[in-house]
């Protein structure tokens, strides 16, 4: 099976939340047992650097040049429409228009529906425009806690079979030390 990742925050410095979650989801499906016997291609806009990224043999990584904003909605989706790969996982909300049928996106929270006066409301506008659509339009959701699953089928109408809850991991580094 192919799937394909939408890596470009994976490879962003400094990473903060959604990119620090993107790096380490794809630092583990590389040495995972289970991955090995799929084909993960890194779809990556090349004007972040994948440099010093080290990747098992069955991870590629496509990088899809576009000079202007709306990457994701322009270069991204024209490389769903000419090469689908079975799965798509969106670990960062923003699905493309053009899609494989089975797409997976990640929504971290709507803290904007909370606190809108802290974006511009073009901003605002947008987040919503593309949460909602990402929620009708991918065959699965990821919710990183029961309050953002609460919140995207309360605020947002969001079916709650499509929804599943799977909560961020903490690195090994952060572990419970014994006293």
């Amino acid at each position: 099976m192919t799937i394909g990742i939408n890596a470009t925050a994976a490879f962003k410095q400094p990473r903060t939340g959604v990119e620090e979650y993107a790096y380490q989801l794809v630092k583990h499906l590389t040495i995972l047992k289970q991955g090995k016997k799929h084909c993960f291609v890194l779809y990556q806009d090349p004007r972040v650097s994948s440099e010093g990224f080290s990747l098992a043999d069955n991870f590629e990584i496509k990088q899809l040049a576009w000079p202007l904003p709306m990457w994701t909605q322009v270069r991204l989706a024209s490389e769903m429409a000419l090469n689908k790969p079975d799965v798509l996982f969106i670990p960062v909300h923003v699905l493309p228009l053009i899609h494989p049928k089975n797409s997976v996106v990640t929504i971290h929270g709507l803290e904007y529906e909370y606190y809108p006066k802290m974006y511009h409301w073009k901003h605002l506008k947008y987040l919503r425009w593309i949460t909602k659509y990402a929620l009708k339009n991918a065959s699965k959701i990821i919710a990183v806690s029961e309050a953002t699953k609460r919140d995207l089928i309360d605020l947002y109408n969001g079916n709650p079979e499509k929804i599943t809850v799977v909560h961020h991991g903490v690195e090994n580094k952060f572990s419970i030390f014994n006293f």
